[in-house]
């Protein structure tokens, strides 16, 4: 997730629901679950702190930079293209509205 390769992070997210499928293992299950919750809670944090660095712009004297708004575009970019992992994270994923 630190690099933000989302096809890797599908890629292993799918391998671990299939072994799943196929043994039957707990801790298979327990190990996709896990991933899900540590996946879900990064891109959290992430969206947090962008959302309060941006919103402590707007709310000082001093002007928005064009830094600002492109990284916050980023973000928002970010978490379109993050929806192809709806189909593990369920509701945990936001959606870009949420920015």
């Amino acid at each position: 997730m630190k690099y933000k390769n989302n096809e890797l992070v599908i890629y292993y997210l799918n391998d671990l629901k299939t072994l799943h499928n196929l043994t039957k293992q707990n801790f298979v299950q327990v190990a996709y679950e896990s991933s899900i919750r540590w996946i879900s809670e990064y891109i959290n944090k992430y969206c947090m702190e962008i959302m309060r660095k941006f919103n402590r712009v707007l709310g000082s004297r001093d002007r928005l930079r064009e830094d600002d708004i492109h990284e916050y575009k980023a973000a928002v970019e970010y978490l379109q293209i993050i929806q192809i992992l709806k189909e593990h994270l369920g509701s945990f994923l936001l959606s870009p509205e949420t920015l």
